[in-house]
């Protein structure tokens, strides 16, 4: 009896590692996933974002929401979540947002901004 029981409760685990494999690769694949894209600015400059994220442009503003943040550009200036962090002039070359699951960094020629 003794030896049924055993053979029974490593049949019972051997199938319960064969059903939870594929759920970790899954899980393994969502992470490991990065997503990378662009959004064109008002001033036609082109934002590059890495990390999860959806754009909008339109009425003269480019909307980008990132990581639960709202960064919204217009011709003049950047806001993130309502308030304003950067203004938008001719020296301005280059625009980053680098997005993970839990924050996002606003990178603006290079340097990281403060966000509120």
């Amino acid at each position: 009896m003794e030896r049924r029981t055993t053979r029974s409760s490593l049949l019972r685990t051997v199938i319960g590692l064969l059903l939870l494999a594929p759920i970790l690769l899954i899980i393994l694949v969502y992470f490991s996933t990065s997503v990378s894209g662009t959004a064109t600015l008002p001033n036609g400059i082109i934002a590059t974002i890495n990390g999860p994220f959806s754009a909008s442009e339109s009425g003269g503003r480019t909307v980008v929401d990132a990581s639960g943040r709202q960064f919204v550009f217009t011709p003049t200036v950047i806001t993130v979540d309502g308030k304003s962090v950067a203004k938008i002039d001719a020296s301005l070359r280059q625009v980053a947002i680098e997005a993970s699951f839990s924050d996002a960094q606003l990178i603006i020629d290079g340097k990281q901004i403060a966000l509120p």
